[in-house]
């Protein structure tokens, strides 16, 4: 580009108007021409500054008198120094003589930091722009008293200022503002609308905070949005103050949420999970994961047919980027108006108009649970979303049918992910496995109970599918969907809703949506959220993979882009399949346990008991039948005393009718599970005092009265 030319000819950027008188040099500032003579002409300047200081009225005196004027004091300067520790009241006159030097011995040109009056950027950015045109019509920029031509301003002020002009521009911007903020306490917050506006939503964010919600600023928002419309239905004869700038009704947006939050010191929440846990303890808990997942790539993945056989990749092993999953849960949330009317709030759930009628309060923040999982590229294809919804699934056909093609719905009790709700999750992602890729795949995921049970691990592998679990406890470190991915859901989540909450016919009936009518929206717009996701930020999840290790390479190119929050000086090592190595993968798995068969089963006695250890002794076929057949008679005998010592399916229905009455089914399905997994004797009713209780029965009981008990591996 050019440099710009004055009228005359010259170059507007290489105008230097102070000159050097020992070599004609030119120089921008006044200050510059000091230090290029001291450090060009040392000779010169010492010249110069070696001189003692000229006393005043000595130049007038020679002027008039054509005679010196003699100084008062004869005495050399070293003089002074001596005459300085005996005598104090000339310690002023010493002081003013001496100068201080530099390190390399010169004398320093500061003289003491001077006042100086204020000057506002904006009077700064006047005082640029005429220095600036007069540079541009090649006028002398410097007048006879060091002046920038044009200013009252010093030449080395406005020359200094130019170099800011970029800062102050942003900082006059903030003046302005700020003298608006001031002209609003006259127009704006004396309005009487303004004034109940701040009233009811300092109320109403409090509301929201005691319970437990996020406050965002798409929740402020929406929050403020609502207490304005009641109050313009409300007082229809008073008026919002009108804005100055857009000659509009005020109304609240999000800058102004925003700068609502700033001015009261508000910071948003991080993105990700932070656990108590040192730098040290993530860096071992990632370079752990690290070598467990490379072990596992070099691995030969499970294969449904013999012939099968999958080629080995030295760079990413036998599961590329695109057969590489993890999985994990995030909790979402429905409603973003800030009203109570949630169908998992404590209100409606003591009002029973709610499937779900029991748990704890902080339930509530959490209205289903979506099932995350991905692939480490983001280009291929991609499982379908998994929603737990609260409840029995006892909804209509329509219903079924309106739900987003793309979304699955998996009714639990809670909300929350179970042994049942994992069974279904893994015939979903199988028969979707088996349908769009025909190699084997790695799944990544968390130490849920459920995800480490060896029949978990037997349906996937049958259908090719391995397993790899991650660190207890350290998910924030190695979780790609807890590094950043889970959280941008939920912000494109946040979108949508209030995009559907613009319209204002939307808006008007979110309040009086039924419990299906907000199922069927949510999957839709999850639906959505998911297609964004895949379509547009591929780049975003390429570095949340890269960061969590799911792309890591067994040549180790890339793994400098494996990041851990808490150190950032982080560094992968080199694999080694350390001793130990392999128990430690299969130690996450855990044999299912077997408790309704053990509970099921009957309490042998004696003489069963010495049969069966007799035929168990008795290697012999014939033997084992010869000892079945003589303890027929006693079995019979044990079967009805057995039915005696137990309590019937009746006996259980009656009691999980009174807790019903009571509204205490949770705590009663608990107890009776209870006792049936650990053979506890009942105590009351007074009826059943002494006896057990069959978990086939109470199952029974349950289904009769359309209840769902608890498993009996959660308790």
């Amino acid at each position: 580009m050019a440099k710009q030319k004055t009228l005359f000819g010259g170059v507007v950027a290489d105008v230097k108007p102070f000159t050097c008188e020992f070599c004609q040099e030119g120089c921008s500032t006044s200050q510059a021409l000091s230090s290029h003579v001291r450090n060009r002409h040392p000779a010169k300047w010492a010249e110069r500054h070696s001189q003692p200081p000229q006393q005043p009225g000595a130049a007038i005196a020679t002027l008039l008198l054509g005679e010196d004027v003699l100084p008062e004091f004869e005495e050399e300067p070293q003089d002074l120094d001596v005459q300085a520790d005996t005598d104090s009241s000339e310690c002023q006159l010493v002081a003013l003589g001496t100068q201080k030097l530099t390190k390399d011995g010169r004398p320093k040109l500061t003289r003491g930091r001077p006042h100086r009056q204020t000057v506002t950027p904006a009077v700064k950015l006047r005082a640029i722009a005429a220095h600036l045109a007069t540079k541009e019509m090649g006028h002398p920029v410097v007048d006879q008293w060091n002046r920038a031509c044009g200013t009252s301003f010093s030449y080395n002020s406005v020359y200094n200022w130019t170099k800011k002009k970029a800062e102050l521009e942003k900082m006059a911007v903030k003046e302005n503002r700020y003298k608006l903020s001031t002209q609003k306490r006259g127009w704006f917050r004396c309005n009487p609308l303004v004034m109940k506006f701040n009233h009811r939503f300092h109320l109403s964010l409090r509301k929201a905070r005691r319970k437990a919600r996020n406050l965002t600023t798409n929740v402020a928002l929406a929050i403020a949005v609502k207490v304005h419309e009641r109050l313009s239905t409300a007082h229809p004869d008073q008026q919002w103050p009108l804005v100055r700038r857009t000659r509009q009704r005020w109304k609240p947006t999000g800058r102004w949420i925003r700068s609502w939050f700033h001015s009261r010191g508000w910071k948003p929440r991080k993105a990700t999970k932070k656990r108590n846990a040192t730098p040290a303890e993530d860096s071992a808990a990632m370079q752990k994961y690290l070598d467990k997942l490379r072990y596992m790539l070099q691995q030969p993945p499970p294969t449904t047919d013999e012939s099968d056989v999958v080629a080995f990749d030295p760079c990413w092993g036998f599961y590329g980027a695109d057969r590489r999953f993890n999985r994990d849960q995030v909790g979402l949330q429905f409603d973003f108006t800030g009203e109570p009317k949630t169908w998992c709030s404590p209100e409606e759930r003591a009002k029973g108009c709610v499937a779900v009628s029991t748990g704890p309060p902080k339930w509530s923040k959490r209205y289903c649970t979506w099932d995350m999982v991905y692939s480490a590229d983001l280009t291929a294809p991609q499982p379908p979303a998994i929603l737990y919804f609260p409840g029995k699934g006892r909804v209509s056909e329509v219903e079924k049918l309106s739900y987003h093609p793309d979304t699955h719905i998996i009714w639990t009790p809670k909300g929350y992910l179970n042994a049942a709700a994992n069974r279904e999750w893994s015939e979903i992602f199988c028969g979707w496995k088996e349908t769009n890729i025909a190699d084997g795949v790695l799944v990544t995921m968390d130490n849920v109970s459920c995800q480490r049970k060896r029949s978990f691990q037997r349906r996937l592998l049958a259908s090719g599918v391995s397993v790899l679990h991650g660190e207890p406890n350290s998910t924030h470190v190695w979780q790609m969907v807890d590094r950043h991915v889970g959280r941008m859901h939920k912000k494109m989540l946040a979108d949508v809703q209030l995009e559907f909450l613009s319209d204002k016919t939307n808006y008007k009936g979110f309040g009086k949506l039924s419990a299906s009518d907000r199922r069927i929206l949510l999957s839709h717009w999850v639906g959505a959220v998911r297609e964004t996701y895949i379509r547009e930020k591929v780049q975003q999840h390429l570095a949340c993979c890269a960061a969590s290790g799911l792309r890591i390479r067994l040549d180790g190119k890339g793994d400098d882009k494996i990041t851990v929050e808490a150190n950032p000086v982080f560094q992968v090592q080199a694999f080694v399949q350390w001793e130990g190595l392999v128990e430690a993968i299969e130690k996450q798995w855990v044999e299912d346990e077997e408790v309704e068969a053990v509970s099921a089963s009957p309490v042998p006695s004696s003489s069963s008991s010495s049969s069966s250890s007799s035929s168990s002794s008795d290697s012999n076929s014939d033997a084992d039948a010869s000892g079945v057949a003589a303890s027929s008679e006693t079995e019979v005998s044990a079967e009805c005393d057995d039915e005696a010592a137990h309590a019937t399916t009746s006996d259980l229905r009656s009691m999980l009718q009174s807790c019903v009455q009571k509204g205490k089914v949770d705590a009663g399905m608990k107890m009776l599970v209870s006792f049936a997994k650990n053979r506890t004797p009942l105590a009351h009713p007074k009826r059943l005092e002494g006896k057990l209780v069959r978990f086939k029965c109470l199952k029974e009981a349950a289904e009769s009265l359309q209840l769902e008990l608890p498993a009996l591996a959660d308790m």
